[in-house]
């Protein structure tokens, strides 16, 4: 079995600021770092939900007017659930940029990768970990217990009560357009 853990972000790599394309730098570095390759591989693991259940929340804080409904925003939602199951949720970009592999493809709670990567370099065997989010999914912020290499989950504040929400909106009130998350 190969872990590979990755280290780098993808816009570090492509030198793209918040490069929303497949990591496939990202996940190149990690290989290369394991000195290893894509059909050495158990599981691929992606930090996001499946599209489908990205899209129902969407739809619900729509509905409970927990988000901004708009013509704009109902587009956004859509259009980025459309192309994540086409893609498969990234398992199709995955094989046509690696092959076809054996490992098992699924995905992982959003704030739950960010907790386990915060916790894992940390040092620490027994820490609190914070995940502050923009959007993760339907997560802003998450608040995990660090103790004996396992991480407890003790509470989630959900999207979109978000600080990086709110800053995105707020900016994009005071002018600075094209900094709205609009959704995404």
């Amino acid at each position: 079995m190969v872990n590979c853990f990755s280290r780098f972000a993808e816009e570090r790599l492509s030198r793209l600021k918040h490069d929303a394309g497949f990591p496939h730098l990202a996940i190149s570095a990690c290989l290369d770092f394991a000195k290893s390759t894509p059909d050495r591989l158990d599981e691929v693991c992606f930090g996001w939900p499946a599209p489908g259940p990205l899209f129902r929340h969407d739809l619900k804080c729509f509905a409970t007017r927990r988000m901004p409904f708009s013509y704009l925003n109902l587009l956004n939602s859509a259009r980025y659930f459309a192309s994540m199951w086409h893609q498969g949720g990234g398992a199709k970009c995955f094989t046509q940029r690696f092959g076809t592999v054996k490992a098992r493809m699924r995905f992982v709670d959003h704030h739950l990768a960010h907790a386990v990567s915060a916790y894992a370099y940390s040092g620490y065997s027994d820490a609190a970990v914070v995940v502050m989010d923009g959007r993760g999914a339907w997560e802003a912020t998450s608040i995990w217990r660090g103790r004996d290499g396992r991480l407890e989950h003790m509470l989630t504040i959900p999207f979109p009560d978000s600080v990086g929400y709110f800053y995105s909106e707020f900016t994009e009130f005071l002018g600075f357009h094209g900094t709205a998350m609009n959704g995404k």
